[in-house]
């Protein structure tokens, strides 16, 4: 009982230190003006999402009220992804520090009930660039997408990219467990080792008739 004990804190620990932050996905609900289909994700800090909110913006940015932060650990939105096909685009780098390249501008105001993002998102790699708002049930409008690229969508403001919806939709499996109820858990096992080990302690009587 120890053994597994030992083992499930381990793995506990070891989980809880790998997990980076939570993921959204992008759910297409409707295609662009011109049938342009998108893919993509969002990931924020497990901090942002237990505050239930992301802001970080560049000086600038479209966000008045999105900060720009000094260290790049530190910024409660640390991915974000966006393709759409057939137009040849990509946005798929580290907001803040990128690995691929740095956005040149970027505005993320966005907020979550744990399941859903609603707020607004502009991101511009000096090559491409993509804004896209929700109302207040969830539902995002991608507003404009373009790339100098080329394809459907390499001038700004093209109707054919303009239009999509979608929602962000939470990735269960990125979701990290509170504090407390990690803490509540460990107690459940201990209390569990506890009985376990009682139980094996308790003498055993023999019948002498």
């Amino acid at each position: 009982m120890i053994r597994f004990l030992i083992a499930f804190i381990s793995v506990w620990s070891f989980s809880t230190a790998a997990q980076a932050g939570v993921i959204y996905h992008w759910q297409e609900l409707g295609t662009s003006k011109g049938g342009v289909s998108y893919a993509g994700h969002i990931e924020i800090s497990d901090d942002a999402y237990f505050a239930r909110v992301a802001q970080v913006g560049t000086a600038g940015s479209p966000c008045g009220v999105c900060p720009t932060p000094t260290d790049p650990s530190q910024s409660p939105v640390t991915t974000f992804s966006m393709r759409f096909t057939p137009a040849t685009i990509s946005f798929s780098a580290n907001v803040v520090f990128a690995e691929l390249f740095t956005f040149e501008i970027y505005a993320f105001d966005v907020r979550t009930d744990g399941v859903g993002l609603f707020g607004s998102i502009y991101a511009n790699d000096t090559g491409s660039d993509i804004s896209l708002a929700s109302d207040r049930f969830g539902l995002w409008t991608i507003d404009q997408s373009n790339t100098d690229i080329g394809g459907a969508c390499a001038q700004t403001g093209s109707p054919a990219c303009q239009g999509a919806t979608g929602r962000w939709v939470v990735d269960q499996s990125t979701v990290p467990i509170p504090e407390p109820a990690a803490f509540l858990l460990m107690l459940t096992m201990l209390g569990m080792m506890g009985c376990f080990q009682r139980q094996r302690r308790q003498p055993v009587t023999l019948s002498t008739q």
